[in-house]
């Protein structure tokens, strides 16, 4: 059985690198619902992890990913992130995450992933990209492309069948957009 949404969230933060440990330790102690969701043994080894072990991490991952619907998490995140270029579409941040999710197998953001993500991802590590600056016709096109792929999510024209992963040999989407509905992209 999956764990509730809500209590998903915390433990994704942590196996995907975005938060700290420590506070989950913390965050676990004091949510009583765990019990009800976890297996009476797999919640005894929860609570009984030692946290500030170097490989805490990993063996947190192998115990809960059971519990943890990663491709719903996905789906939620892509479509966040997608809402959030459509208002701010000079996040770079958000532009940088796109283009590692293209690489890992979610082919349908390539115009976002290429053309502007890419440079959102040199911008972080490059010297030479620091000053990168986005047009208003660039900034346009970014809002543009990120409805019309939130869209598409959301209407199912486009479907996630898998996490991203660098993985080649699985699927990662399917694309039930018609030809002009690819197209669009390509008019900007």
């Amino acid at each position: 059985m999956k764990l509730p949404s809500h209590l998903q969230r915390p433990f994704f933060k942590v196996i995907l690198g975005n938060d700290d440990i420590k506070a989950l330790e913390t965050w676990i102690y004091h949510e009583p619902s765990l019990e009800e969701f976890l297996s009476p043994d797999d919640y005894l080894t929860l609570i009984g992890l030692d946290f500030n072990d170097k490989k805490a991490v990993i063996e947190l991952e192998k115990l809960i990913s059971p519990y943890l619907d990663f491709l719903t998490y996905y789906q939620n995140l892509l479509k966040q992130t997608l809402s959030s270029l459509i208002n701010n579409p000079d996040d770079f941040y958000k532009l940088s995450q796109i283009y590692d999710w293209y690489c890992q197998g979610y082919y349908f953001l390539r115009k976002l992933a290429l053309t502007y993500g890419l440079s959102a991802d040199l911008s972080f590590c490059d010297e030479s990209y620091q000053n990168f600056q986005l047009s208003d016709d660039a900034l346009a096109e970014i809002a543009q492309q990120a409805l019309w792929l939130y869209d598409d999510l959301i209407c199912q024209n486009i479907v996630l069948i898998n996490p991203p992963s660098y993985d080649v040999n699985i699927d990662h989407f399917k694309d039930f957009r018609d030809d002009t509905q690819k197209v669009r992209e390509d008019l900007l």
